[in-house]
């Protein structure tokens, strides 16, 4: 089966909602991601890598655990972060996702 992105994106929807839930995380002001990562058991951190945004360790790595590049802007570690945190919620292995151009900053 073919996965599309409008399907995709609606089940990551979705999950979020679940997510927000499941932390006690409001929708309706600031989200601070880091203390959603904490209320879900999940641990984070951040090392100045080269070509990759970000990536997550489940439990066959011991984690679970999110790791974010920290060569990024504050939106784009955020946005990073989230995108990880996902990974948790629907259960994935181990993930290192966004490979990205060193010299931009932000995924561009």
């Amino acid at each position: 089966m073919t996965l599309y992105w409008a399907v995709a994106h609606r089940m990551a929807m979705m999950a979020a909602n679940h997510a927000h839930e499941d932390t006690g995380t409001s929708r309706d002001e600031y989200v601070d991601v880091f203390a959603a990562l904490r209320a879900a058991g999940i641990s984070c951190i951040a090392k100045p890598w080269h070509n990759l945004a970000g990536a997550y360790a489940g439990q066959e790595l011991g984690g679970p655990l999110v790791m974010v590049n920290s060569r990024l802007d504050e939106m784009t570690i955020r946005h990073t972060a989230a995108h990880e945190f996902g990974h948790h919620c629907f259960g994935h292995s181990s993930r290192m996702d966004e490979p990205i151009d060193p010299d931009a900053g932000s995924l561009g």
